[in-house]
């Protein structure tokens, strides 16, 4: 039992930080989207079937961090981490497809 607990606050505290850093990076990803999606030429790095790619894995990243906002608002820390690092693991993937630094975001 005390383990589960110690187990709860480690994720509540990390669910914390998490909260945080997602969206922000999800605001990020969301604004080089609009910006690509506004450019008349894409960069040189960059197809418009790989930023069909990223745009389809934000949708992703997006799903998960619903899911992990709803399981964190039922108390169930444990789960929003876990469904909280998919989001943000999947973030990042797109922020690198983009050629964004992941770093910068956090």
């Amino acid at each position: 039992r005390a383990e589960r607990e110690a187990a709860n606050e480690s994720a509540r505290q990390t669910w914390a930080t998490m909260s945080t850093e997602v969206p922000k990076m999800a605001e990020a990803i969301q604004s080089r989207l609009d910006v690509l999606g506004k450019s008349r030429k894409l960069p040189k790095n960059l197809d418009k079937a790989r930023l069909e790619s990223a745009r389809a894995d934000f949708e992703q990243m997006k799903s998960s961090w619903g899911e992990a906002t709803a399981a964190a608002s039922t108390g169930n820390a444990l789960e929003a981490v876990s469904r909280g690092e998919a989001a943000k693991a999947k973030g990042t993937d797109v922020m690198l497809a983009l050629g964004m630094n992941p770093a910068a975001a956090s």
